[in-house]
């Protein structure tokens, strides 16, 4: 009796001679052998992928292990600092208090000094008032007399109370007067104290959280270690048909051909990274705005920081503003910048140009600097589309930017920096990376509003 079968390879329908035929023809046979045995080749070499995949990501993890080790120990460094500085302002307010307590004690002094001399006074002012009157006896002269140089010993005597008590007054007065000043010493050294407290908690939340970051690092790559190795993909899953990429026109490009498109996107790590959102290297253009002392130049420097460490590229910076000097120093120290960051001074328009051929990132302190017009900006984003731009723009005394409005619409993402109760914010005031109106704490590096 002959049945109905499905081949397994083509899934044309057949009568198979046997119960246990299984393919309609011999070629079909072949063909799924063949095929059986490019899948068990492609999962070998997907295993051997994900070994070396597995390998780089390990490396990864250690590098950022040991990243946040070096960061760990600048913020325990910082911490140390901030306890010398709240040890050496307990000592002096303590200084001061003394000092304090000591004019308050002379004060007291003083005062007694003075009501005693000022009783002694008016005992001789009544004794004076008494001499003048039994002086004037016209029938005893000498008896008068006797009375005139008593009133004169006694009239010298009082002056030299007089001046005894103006001399105590002056005293009294100057140790007012430094009564004054060690207050205002007292309530200097209590804003250092708090500001050093503030920084010691700041400091200590940083590296308790950096701890916390080791740890888990630590535990994702002991697990990695542990961990099997796990295909990619198996044969299967690879799609018959591999779409080529297409270089895009510079005109235009067909819808169809769009979908087939690889664009060069990526993300950074960390909480700055998904302040920024999914980054890409084509046209961006990062304007940060901002009003002068709000950290600015600050937050440039930690872009740098974090580019570099996730990039691995060097970066041309453009100190236009601040040049270079002791600023900069502790800025590139604060953010544990090398060499892959390379500063100058000095710079124009042309000199950009000349740099962006040669780096991937270029950063102006500011733009306002090079002279140029807004068309400038937009030239820059259109020769150089594969640099990412980060242009510090300042504002004007009305607030708008300076330059035009213009820069904000065309950038592709503009940052605007502020100070809010003494804490550097940066908030994503225009973006096309999906995290517009988000705002990131500089001071604390975390994302406050999402």
């Amino acid at each position: 009796m002959k049945y109905e079968a499905q081949c397994e390879f083509c899934g044309n329908k057949f009568y198979p001679k046997r119960s246990s035929g299984r393919f309609c023809t011999p070629n079909c046979r072949v063909k799924n052998h063949q095929s059986k045995k490019q899948e068990i080749e492609m999962v070998q070499v997907n295993q051997t992928s994900s070994q070396e995949l597995d390998q780089e990501e390990k490396q990864e993890i250690q590098q950022e292990i040991q990243r946040l080790k070096v960061l760990g120990s600048e913020y325990l460094e910082f911490w140390e600092d901030a306890d010398q500085v709240i040890a050496n302002t307990e000592s002096e307010t303590q200084f001061i208090k003394e000092n304090l307590r000591l004019h308050e004690l002379k004060i007291s002094e003083y005062n007694g000094e003075q009501t005693r001399l000022q009783a002694k006074i008016a005992s001789g002012l009544k004794e004076l008032d008494r001499l003048r009157k039994e002086k004037n006896n016209p029938d005893n002269a000498l008896y008068n007399f006797e009375r005139s140089v008593q009133i004169k010993s006694l009239s010298k005597k009082l002056d030299k109370l007089q001046n005894q008590i103006e001399t105590l007054f002056n005293r009294i007065s100057w140790r007012n007067q430094q009564i004054i000043y060690a207050n205002s010493d007292l309530e200097e050294e209590k804003g250092m104290l708090k500001k050093a407290n503030d920084s010691l908690e700041l400091y200590n939340d940083r590296y308790q959280k950096n701890h916390e970051e080791i740890e888990k690092l630590t535990k994702q790559l002991n697990q990695r270690k542990n961990a099997a190795v796990i295909p990619i993909y198996s044969a299967r899953n690879v799609p018959r048909k591999v779409n080529p990429k297409i270089t895009p026109s510079l005109d235009e490009i067909g819808a169809g051909d769009l979908q087939s498109m690889d664009f060069e996107t990526f993300r950074l790590r960390g909480e700055l990274g998904r302040f920024l959102g999914e980054l890409d290297w084509n046209k961006t253009c990062i304007a940060l705005t901002g009003d002068s002392g709000a950290g600015k130049t600050y937050f440039s420097f930690e872009l740098a920081a974090l580019l570099i460490a996730e990039l691995g590229l060097d970066i041309k910076y453009f100190s236009l503003e601040e040049g270079i000097g002791k600023l900069t120093k502790e800025k590139v120290a604060e953010y544990g910048l090398g060499n892959e960051l390379k500063i100058t001074a000095v710079g124009n328009l042309e000199a950009v140009r000349k740099a962006a051929k040669e780096y991937r990132i270029i950063i102006v302190d500011s733009f306002t600097k090079l002279d140029a017009k807004t068309e400038d900006f937009e030239n820059l984003r259109n020769d150089f589309p594969k640099t990412i731009f980060i242009l510090i723009f300042q504002k004007t005394t009305s607030g708008s930017i300076r330059g035009g409005s213009a820069i904000k619409y065309n950038s592709s993402a503009t940052i605007d920096v502020i100070k809010r109760d003494g804490e550097r914010i940066a908030i994503m005031e225009k973006g096309r990376y999906g995290t517009q109106g988000w705002e990131y704490s500089i001071s604390e590096g975390e994302i406050v509003k999402s």
